[in-house]
């Protein structure tokens, strides 16, 4: 688990109203495996503001 959250914008009547509930289960499902991502990416966690992640490599090296 990630100390990263997600929640919808602007809500949840907005984003997915009308939407059966598997499918709204599979958005969140979805939702929550971006934040366990990005929280692995970007190690200054959900604090990071820079143009890009702090391991980032330059373009054209590996």
């Amino acid at each position: 688990m990630s100390q990263w959250t997600w929640e919808f914008l602007p809500d949840a009547d907005a984003v997915v109203a009308g939407l059966p509930p598997e499918v709204v289960k599979e958005v969140e499902e979805i939702a929550t495996e971006l934040s366990v991502v990005n929280s692995m990416v970007c190690l200054d966690g959900p604090d990071f503001q820079d143009a890009g992640p702090a391991c980032a490599v330059s373009p054209g090296r590996t």
